[in-house]
Formats: C-alpha cells, sequence, structure tokens
C-alpha cells in the first residue's frame, strides 16, 4: 500500500513537470511563427496558454537583444518581470507604444512587416521603443 502511494506520488508530480516542459516547449515553437499567426492564436489561446506562449517570445526577444548589444537579457528579463503586469499585458503595451509611434514620428530604421517571426517583430518593437529613449 505504501509503495502505490510513493509510486502515485511520483507518477502525480512527474505528469506536472511534463506537462510544464511541453507547454514552455511549445510556447517557444510558436515564436518562430509569423507575428500575424502568432497574434491569431494568442487571441484563441486560454489565458494560461497565452501567458505561456507570451513569456517564452519575450526571453527569446530578450536573447536577440543580447545578442545585438541593445540590452542584456538580464536587464530585459527584469523589465518584464519586476513591472508586476502580465506578460501578455507587456507585449500589448510595447505593440500600442511602437504604433503610437509611427504614428506620431517619422519612420525609423526598424521597418515592420507581421509576415517575420514573432519573436523578430517584437525584437524590432523594442529596438524602435530603445532606441527612442536614448534619443
Amino acid at each position: 500500500m505504501e509503495t502505490f502511494l510513493i509510486v502515485a506520488v511520483v507518477a502525480i508530480v512527474l505528469f506536472f513537470f511534463m506537462k510544464g516542459l511541453f507547454s514552455f516547449k511549445n510556447g517557444v515553437q510558436l515564436s518562430i511563427r509569423p507575428f500575424n499567426e502568432w497574434m491569431i492564436l494568442a487571441k484563441s489561446a486560454s489565458k494560461k496558454e497565452l501567458e505561456v506562449m507570451c513569456h517564452s517570445v519575450l526571453l527569446e526577444t530578450g536573447s536577440m537583444l543580447e545578442k545585438a548589444n541593445v540590452i542584456s537579457q538580464k536587464e530585459f528579463r527584469d523589465l518584464f518581470l519586476n513591472s508586476r503586469v502580465y506578460a501578455s499585458d507587456f507585449i500589448m503595451l510595447t505593440l500600442i507604444t511602437v504604433d503610437i509611434q509611427e504614428q506620431l514620428s517619422k519612420p525609423t530604421s526598424f521597418p515592420l512587416y507581421e509576415s517575420e517571426e514573432a519573436r523578430f517583430y517584437l525584437y524590432k518593437c523594442f529596438c524602435r521603443c530603445l532606441c527612442t529613449l536614448k534619443t
């Protein structure tokens, strides 16, 4: 009886661990889809799936920003983890900011194409925001 309980507890813990691992992996795979397709999937996702998708694409974007020496991944991660807003809201605020910038100013050196990968599209959005802050 005790052995059965131990096996059952281990199986349950393993199940939830694997479920979390697969949902994160799925979030990373979605970040390489075109941005317009990623947005359609995000709109139809549950709140939990949406947060996994957004968190994953933000981590991928942070990695790209670090490789381009724009901002370190730790600093970028701190921006959205310490902001006390959901990852999806952080992305939405960024997209709104970029949209306002496009309407109020001249085009930048970071043109946006919704057919690009979601992580690359957001990379360009953050580059626009950060370049505006530096000027």
